[in-house]
Protein backbone atom coordinates (compact mmCIF):
# COMPACT_ATOMS: atom_id res chain seq x y z
CA UNK A 1 0.00 0.00 0.00
CA UNK A 2 2.86 2.38 0.80
CA UNK A 3 4.35 1.75 -2.65
CA UNK A 4 0.97 2.54 -4.29
CA UNK A 5 0.74 5.86 -2.43
CA UNK A 6 4.37 6.62 -3.33
CA UNK A 7 3.73 5.93 -7.04
CA UNK A 8 0.53 8.01 -6.95
CA UNK A 9 2.28 10.97 -5.29
CA UNK A 10 5.23 10.63 -7.69
CA UNK A 11 2.99 10.56 -10.77
CA UNK A 12 0.82 13.40 -9.46
CA UNK A 13 3.93 15.52 -9.04
CA UNK A 14 5.58 14.60 -12.37
CA UNK A 15 2.64 14.59 -14.79
CA UNK A 16 1.83 18.29 -14.54
CA UNK A 17 5.49 19.14 -15.18
CA UNK A 18 5.56 16.91 -18.25
CA UNK A 19 2.33 18.38 -19.63
CA UNK A 20 3.53 21.95 -18.98
CA UNK A 21 6.82 21.26 -20.72
CA UNK A 22 4.95 19.85 -23.72
CA UNK A 23 2.79 22.97 -23.84
CA UNK A 24 5.89 25.16 -23.74
CA UNK A 25 7.43 23.28 -26.66
CA UNK A 26 4.16 23.57 -28.56
CA UNK A 27 4.04 27.31 -27.89
CA UNK A 28 7.59 27.75 -29.12
CA UNK A 29 6.80 25.95 -32.35
CA UNK A 30 3.65 28.02 -32.83
CA UNK A 31 5.54 31.26 -32.13
CA UNK A 32 8.06 30.51 -34.89
CA UNK A 33 5.32 30.09 -37.46
CA UNK A 34 3.76 33.49 -36.67
CA UNK A 35 5.14 36.37 -38.81
CA UNK A 36 7.42 38.60 -36.79
CA UNK A 37 6.77 42.29 -36.46
CA UNK A 38 9.10 44.79 -38.08
CA UNK A 39 11.04 47.07 -35.74
CA UNK A 40 10.64 50.31 -37.72
CA UNK A 41 12.96 53.27 -37.28
CA UNK A 42 11.19 56.13 -35.45
CA UNK A 43 12.14 58.58 -38.23
CA UNK A 44 10.11 56.50 -40.71
CA UNK A 45 7.06 56.64 -38.47
CA UNK A 46 7.46 60.38 -37.97
CA UNK A 47 7.73 61.03 -41.73
CA UNK A 48 4.73 58.80 -42.46
CA UNK A 49 2.51 60.50 -39.91
CA UNK A 50 3.53 64.00 -41.13
CA UNK A 51 3.34 63.30 -44.86
CA UNK A 52 0.42 60.87 -45.05
CA UNK A 53 -2.08 61.73 -42.34
CA UNK A 54 -4.79 59.54 -43.93
CA UNK A 55 -2.70 56.38 -44.44
CA UNK A 56 -4.99 53.35 -44.06
CA UNK A 57 -3.89 49.74 -43.48
CA UNK A 58 -0.14 50.48 -43.32
CA UNK A 59 1.93 47.34 -43.76
CA UNK A 60 5.67 47.52 -42.99
CA UNK A 61 8.43 45.29 -44.35
CA UNK A 62 12.19 45.43 -44.78
CA UNK A 63 14.44 45.07 -47.78
CA UNK A 64 18.17 45.51 -48.49
CA UNK A 65 17.81 49.33 -48.54
CA UNK A 66 15.82 49.64 -45.33
CA UNK A 67 12.06 49.86 -44.77
CA UNK A 68 8.99 49.81 -47.03
CA UNK A 69 5.46 50.76 -46.01
CA UNK A 70 2.44 50.03 -48.19
CA UNK A 71 -0.91 51.68 -47.57
CA UNK A 72 -3.96 53.34 -49.09
CA UNK A 73 -4.79 57.02 -48.86
CA UNK A 74 -7.88 58.45 -50.57
CA UNK A 75 -8.21 55.33 -52.82
CA UNK A 76 -4.60 55.60 -54.02
CA UNK A 77 -2.09 52.85 -53.19
CA UNK A 78 1.35 53.91 -51.99
CA UNK A 79 4.76 52.27 -51.50
CA UNK A 80 7.07 54.50 -49.46
CA UNK A 81 10.71 53.51 -49.00
CA UNK A 82 13.20 54.57 -46.32
CA UNK A 83 16.82 53.73 -45.64
CA UNK A 84 17.92 51.94 -42.44
CA UNK A 85 18.31 55.29 -40.64
CA UNK A 86 14.75 56.29 -41.52
CA UNK A 87 15.57 58.78 -44.28
CA UNK A 88 12.90 58.94 -47.02
CA UNK A 89 14.14 57.52 -50.33
CA UNK A 90 11.11 57.37 -52.62
CA UNK A 91 7.35 57.14 -52.94
CA UNK A 92 5.43 55.26 -55.60
CA UNK A 93 1.78 56.25 -56.12
CA UNK A 94 -0.44 53.82 -58.05
CA UNK A 95 -3.05 56.23 -59.35
CA UNK A 96 -6.44 55.09 -60.62
CA UNK A 97 -6.99 56.72 -64.01
CA UNK A 98 -10.04 58.62 -62.74
CA UNK A 99 -7.81 60.36 -60.15
CA UNK A 100 -5.03 61.23 -62.59
CA UNK A 101 -4.20 64.93 -62.87
CA UNK A 102 -6.08 66.62 -65.73
CA UNK A 103 -2.86 68.17 -67.09
CA UNK A 104 -1.27 64.73 -67.41
CA UNK A 105 -4.33 63.34 -69.22
CA UNK A 106 -4.39 66.30 -71.60
CA UNK A 107 -0.68 65.99 -72.37
CA UNK A 108 -1.01 62.28 -73.18
CA UNK A 109 -4.24 62.63 -75.19
CA UNK A 110 -2.80 65.49 -77.27
CA UNK A 111 0.06 63.28 -78.44
CA UNK A 112 -1.72 59.88 -78.45
CA UNK A 113 -5.34 60.84 -79.16
CA UNK A 114 -6.43 57.39 -80.42
CA UNK A 115 -5.23 55.66 -77.22
CA UNK A 116 -6.82 55.07 -73.82
CA UNK A 117 -4.96 55.40 -70.54
CA UNK A 118 -5.30 52.26 -68.41
CA UNK A 119 -2.50 52.55 -65.82
CA UNK A 120 -0.77 55.43 -64.06
CA UNK A 121 2.07 55.48 -61.59
CA UNK A 122 4.07 58.34 -60.13
CA UNK A 123 7.57 57.93 -58.74
CA UNK A 124 8.70 60.66 -56.35
CA UNK A 125 12.36 60.89 -55.28
CA UNK A 126 14.29 63.73 -53.63
CA UNK A 127 15.40 64.97 -57.08
CA UNK A 128 11.86 65.22 -58.47
CA UNK A 129 8.96 63.27 -59.91
CA UNK A 130 8.23 61.13 -62.95
CA UNK A 131 5.00 59.54 -64.19
CA UNK A 132 4.74 56.18 -65.94
CA UNK A 133 1.56 55.86 -67.97
CA UNK A 134 0.35 52.82 -69.90
CA UNK A 135 -1.90 53.40 -72.88
CA UNK A 136 -3.66 51.08 -75.33
CA UNK A 137 -5.33 51.11 -78.71
CA UNK A 138 -6.72 47.77 -79.82
CA UNK A 139 -3.89 45.24 -79.42
CA UNK A 140 -1.22 47.95 -79.15
CA UNK A 141 0.19 49.02 -75.75
CA UNK A 142 2.73 51.71 -74.93
CA UNK A 143 4.50 52.64 -71.71
CA UNK A 144 5.16 56.37 -71.47
CA UNK A 145 7.46 58.32 -69.19
CA UNK A 146 6.36 61.88 -68.42
CA UNK A 147 8.97 64.15 -66.88
CA UNK A 148 9.52 67.88 -67.01
CA UNK A 149 6.67 68.36 -69.49
CA UNK A 150 8.07 65.83 -71.98
CA UNK A 151 6.80 62.40 -73.02
CA UNK A 152 9.12 59.54 -73.91
CA UNK A 153 7.90 56.17 -75.19
CA UNK A 154 9.68 53.65 -72.97
CA UNK A 155 8.21 50.44 -74.42
CA UNK A 156 5.76 49.27 -77.05
CA UNK A 157 3.87 45.96 -77.13
CA UNK A 158 1.50 44.12 -79.45
CA UNK A 159 -0.88 41.87 -77.46
CA UNK A 160 -1.57 38.39 -78.82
Amino acid sequence: MKSFVFVFVFLAGVLPVVSFSQMAVSTEITDHSVPTTVDVNANCLKHLSRSFKDADHASWSTNAEGFVVRFLSHAIAYDVRYNHRGRWLSTIRYIPVEFLDRDIITMVMNQFEQFNIFFAQQLLVPAGSVYFIKIERGREWKTLKLQNGEIDVMAEYIKN
